[in-house]
């Protein structure tokens, strides 16, 4: 079977040229023209992925759609729905499968946690969301308690219109 390479466009070949003009590996240009050839080579990709993360999001709605009217449908009859059981629907090809419910946990006296676990213990462990602070603090009491800093950078690839 026979390798089929994939043409290069004039950009993507001017490019080359001037990374291979280049032979200083700390020039700024040099570099720059290195990560647009890589650029250009995910540019090509770019559109197929995001049909594909749209066929994905698409498929993952109809089974939750699906889970969801079965579910309704289940709960109907229950003798068979006990939440530690998981519940399968068959047909020709496959299955859909409920799976078994977890077990969810709320704290519901916040007060006699902090008695049976100790002060300090319970300091270490308590989280508060930044959402309360931001509901409940100034900003200068802010300013107190929080460390503000930034975050990583996050790469896009956005091909042109």
């Amino acid at each position: 079977m026979p390798i089929t390479l994939p043409k290069k466009n004039a950009a993507q070949t001017a490019l080359q040229n001037s990374v291979a003009q280049a032979n200083d590996p700390h020039d700024r240009l040099a570099r720059e023209n290195e990560l647009k050839l890589k650029l250009a080579a995910l540019l090509s990709e770019a559109s197929e992925v995001a049909k594909a993360e749209a066929r994905v999001k698409d498929y993952k709605a109809k089974v939750k759609a699906l889970g969801a009217e079965f579910a309704e449908l289940s709960d109907l009859d229950d003798e068979e729905t006990s939440p530690d059981k998981e519940i399968v629907l068959e047909a020709p090809g496959g299955r859909l499968v409920l799976s078994k419910r977890s077990k969810t946990r709320t704290v519901v006296d916040i007060d006699k946690v902090r008695e049976l676990m100790g002060e300090e213990a319970f300091n270490k462990s308590v989280t508060v969301g930044l959402k309360a602070i931001d509901d409940y603090l100034t900003p200068e009491e802010k300013e107190d308690v929080l460390e503000v800093g930034y975050s990583a950078r996050t790469a896009s690839v956005v091909p042109n219109a």
